[in-house]
């Protein structure tokens, strides 16, 4: 009798890929040599087996999930493997057991021995092979960029259109970040201490053209703060660790959700990222292709380098003195009054929905990576008016103006220029760094505050109360009023909230709608 056919992880992705198809299972049963049972065993544990592999547990191309014993030292070997390997360090065979007794003994496991067995199914858990791990020959930097654009870059250009190439990098935000505090903030890193409380990391992603922006993603200290008290959507994604920084999960899980995106639009990608610590761990992806940029080179080739990252916080630093002169305007009691985490949220969402396509198709021309097709700079040009400026001097114009308007309503001089107040946070620290207390931190207990709620010296604003849909639909109608009142009222502001009104009015009929219980009719 043959013994029962055993297929690794990646070949059950794919059995479950055919049947997404539109494969029967009877077929894909007969393709793989498999019976039905089998394959409907496969799809009943589908999100473990997808789960396994974009995790990088193991080697797709494993047949059986056999974790390691010391599951916290075996992951935080891998974590330090692939820090060490994202800054091109050589790694060999008993250096990985030398730092994999070290971590045992700082996890209070000492009779832990990284023995040559363990060696080798650590290397094979992992799919790790260290012919790919001696040092690198580096050339200049420069050169290097050059070359990278002239062969990898050519290719890519090859293979996708100009609005499926994207580039995606992190940015540090003191988000209550005044005019007045600036200089008092500038050049902090914010490893910790009272500064480190004001900090967020964003994610932004674009792609080429500028036609597509990607939802920010905004990583905070606390994953419950008091603000957030009956908010159930969030113009962001929002997650939260210690330092709010960047790390390898966090962004492996913001990889998976770009893929299903990605997978609905029907759309392969090229996603240009640098090679920092933080992007090491790449989960199993379909419909997005990444591509590394060559390492040191990421400040002359990185589109969201050369100017967008800089409009994105101008766009920002503008709308959080806008908030002050309005507070002043409607004589508020504490005009000065810091922003939340709810707020800095909706305000991140504002100001990237304000970034431009010009001024994102300006930026990768200023890398040297994309040259865009005809038909995409005619329309962009024919949607261009008259206010548009190159690269960053509308919005240092407007940020000026708000900081000015400021200055004259206060009666005084800040004494910080624009530039300052823009670049004030460039030197934050967004990913986790490599030393080992760093990694264990974030093996064992990254999340172990989230589930707290911020103290108020965290959160200025404490959330109000929730309107009814008659409320909010009161509120629309009163906004509606308003803005019919104004010259300049157009279109999409009619449109917006029309858009506002229709939906509260469908939240009321599907209330009316709901069936009745027979409980009601004894209330």
């Amino acid at each position: 009798m043959a013994g029962r056919k055993q297929l690794s992880f990646q070949d059950k992705l794919n059995v479950i890929k055919d049947i997404d198809d539109g494969m029967k299972q009877i077929d894909a049963a007969r393709k793989y040599g498999l019976s039905q049972s089998t394959v409907a065993t496969f799809l009943k544990k589908r999100k473990q087996i997808e789960d396994t592999v974009s995790s990088n547990l193991i080697n797709p191309k494993r047949k059986r999930l056999k974790v390691a014993t010391n599951e916290n030292i075996d992951a935080a070997v891998l974590k330090w493997f692939q820090e060490m390997r994202a800054t091109n360090i050589p790694i060999n065979g008993p250096l990985l057991c030398t730092q994999a007794r070290k971590f045992a003994v700082m996890l209070g496991n000492e009779t832990f021995k990284a023995s040559n067995g363990w060696l080798m199914r650590f290397r094979d858990r992992h799919g790790i092979t260290f012919q790919e791990v001696h040092g690198e020959k580096k050339s200049a930097p420069i050169n290097e960029a050059n070359e990278w654009k002239q062969e990898k870059m050519t290719d890519i250009l090859q293979k996708y259109k100009p609005e499926n190439v994207y580039n995606a990098d992190e940015a540090g935000l003191f988000f209550q970040l005044l005019p007045d505090r600036t200089l008092a903030f500038k050049g902090e890193k914010c490893y910790g201490g009272k500064k480190s409380k004001q900090r967020l990391t964003v994610l932004l992603c674009a792609n080429s053209t500028g036609t597509h922006k990607i939802q920010p993603l905004v990583i905070g200290k606390s994953l419950k703060p008091r603000c957030f008290k009956n908010v159930k959507s969030l113009p962001v994604e929002y997650k939260a660790n210690k330092k709010a920084w960047m790390t390898s999960k966090f962004f492996s899980e913001w990889l998976l959700m770009l893929d299903k995106e990605m997978k609905k639009r029907k759309k392969k990608i090229a996603l240009l990222i640098d090679n920092c610590t933080a992007h090491t761990s790449i989960p199993k992806l379909h419909n997005v292709e990444i591509v590394y940029f060559p390492a040191n080179c990421t400040s002359i080739l990185q589109p969201l380098d050369m100017g967008i990252i800089k409009c994105f916080k101008g766009y920002y630093r503008k709308r959080l003195v806008e908030s002050i002169l309005v507070n002043i305007e409607n004589k508020v009691e504490d005009p000065f009054k810091t922003v939340n985490v709810k707020e800095a949220c909706d305000i991140i969402a504002g100001s990237w929905w304000e970034v431009t396509e010009k001024t994102i198709q300006n930026c990768w021309k200023k890398a040297g990576l994309c040259v865009l097709e005809d038909e995409i700079v005619s329309n962009s040009e024919e949607n261009s008016t008259d206010s548009d400026l190159s690269d960053n001097q509308e919005f240092v114009l407007n940020l000026q103006k708000s900081l000015s308007q400021l200055e004259e309503k206060m009666g005084k001089t800040y004494g910080v220029n624009v530039e300052d107040y823009l670049t004030a946070d460039d030197d934050l620290t967004i990913f986790a760094g490599v030393s080992d207390e760093e990694i264990l931190s974030e093996i064992t207990d990254e999340m172990e505050n989230n589930d707290e709620e911020e103290d108020g010296d965290d959160d200025p604003c404490v959330s109000q109360s929730v309107l009814s849909p008659h409320e909010a639909l009161q509120s629309v109608k009163s906004l509606k009023t308003f803005f019919s009142s104004l010259p300049f009222t157009n279109e999409n502001h009619f449109r917006a909230l029309d858009s506002m009104h229709t939906l509260l009015v469908d939240l009321t009929v599907r209330k009316m709608n709901k069936q009745t219980k027979i409980s009601d009719f004894f209330q």
